[in-house]
């Protein structure tokens, strides 16, 4: 999974004061002709803190989800840990039978609370 931009570009952003740089980094590899990651999304926290979230997909049909994975940097991206399964955001069996999974979250903090609140579908 690549995220952060291009090799061949650099973003450069100010958020709430905050001065910040993307570049390219493979964070994990995933694509085996069966699975890959989907979605990423990054979360920037503070005290250099970063939370990556995907979606794991199959591929052998049309939007086959395996539910949302999440792996927290401490130091501002440089390293990353193992991802871990969101039990929350797990696929479920509705009573009809069909399956319902959350697909596309981004997360971003509330400051108030100090807590990760995700938005999406």
């Amino acid at each position: 999974m690549k995220i952060f931009g291009n090799k061949w570009s650099e973003v450069r952003e100010e958020s709430e004061g905050l001065s910040y740089s993307m570049e390219l980094q493979v964070v994990r590899e995933g694509y085996d002709r069966k699975t890959e990651w989907f979605q990423p999304r990054v979360a920037v926290l503070p005290n250099g803190r970063l939370l990556l979230t995907a979606v794991k997909t199959a591929l052998w049909g049309s939007d086959i989800f395996e539910g949302m994975w999440q792996s927290i940097s401490w130091d501002f991206g440089r390293s990353w840990s193992e991802f871990r399964h969101i039990k929350v955001f797990n696929v479920r069996m509705l009573p009809d039978g069909c399956k319902e999974a959350a697909t596309v979250e981004t997360g971003k903090l509330h400051k108030p609370t100090e807590k990760v609140l995700y938005f999406g579908s």
